[in-house]
């Protein structure tokens, strides 16, 4: 009896091949590679950077918002396969670093040296919707790849999700945004990476969810 029980509870059992650890990453590459490809044809690509000559903050902002986003994949491949004992917190300190450029522009605020202009900047609102745009295609292909691993950390997993899009994305458009300030970068960009994470917590849910 108690035999056929077990075969009943495992009748409908299908065998799952291994995830494969390279496959987000290679498509998180493959779609950086097209998301810049397609600011370049529409929008152009910053001056300085084709010339080989970039800013030191368009330099610093893509590292840290890289970074992120890369910090951010990391642990969403790891808690795609949870294994007791290991923690991928690397992210938590990425996004620490990333927090020194809202927390300058709210510096600023407070001093009563926050530019207005960087409040009613048409491009802010380009910035916003170009990288967020990207990040939902993003975070769908590593919704895809993550809905086939056994991740049990559901609303964490969908927050990572939508930061690592939301960083990827950014990154991607910062490569034609012409601002040069740290403070826009904390606003604007800011503003695209926390919506891309809330979106995804609040969406991804209950699609990864078993």
């Amino acid at each position: 009896m108690p035999d056929k029980f077990i075969q009943s509870l495992v009748a409908d059992f299908k065998p799952v091949g291994q995830l494969d650890n390279r496959q987000p990453w290679f498509a998180m590459a493959v779609l950086c590679c097209v998301a810049i490809a397609v600011v370049a044809a529409t929008m152009g690509l910053r001056a300085d950077l084709l010339a080989g000559l970039p800013a030191d903050v368009v330099l610093l902002r893509g590292g840290v918002v890289l970074m992120l986003g890369v910090a951010s994949l990391i642990a969403v491949v790891a808690y795609a396969r949870p294994n007791v004992g290991r923690h991928s917190d690397g992210w938590i300190w990425a996004l620490a670093a990333a927090a020194l450029f809202p927390g300058i522009a709210l510096l600023s605020a407070v001093e009563g040296r926050f530019p207005k202009d960087v409040l009613t900047a048409p491009s802010g609102l380009v910035c916003l919707g170009v990288s967020v745009s990207i990040a939902i295609f993003m975070a769908a292909a590593l919704t895809l790849w993550v809905r086939r691993g056994a991740t049990v950390r559901v609303s964490l997993q969908s927050w990572l999700i939508g930061l690592s899009g939301g960083s990827f994305a950014t990154f991607c458009y910062s490569l034609h945004c012409t601002s040069t300030t740290v403070i826009y970068a904390g606003f604007w960009y800011t503003g695209a990476i926390a919506m891309s994470a809330g979106i995804g917590r609040m969406v991804l849910p209950r699609v990864l969810k078993w």
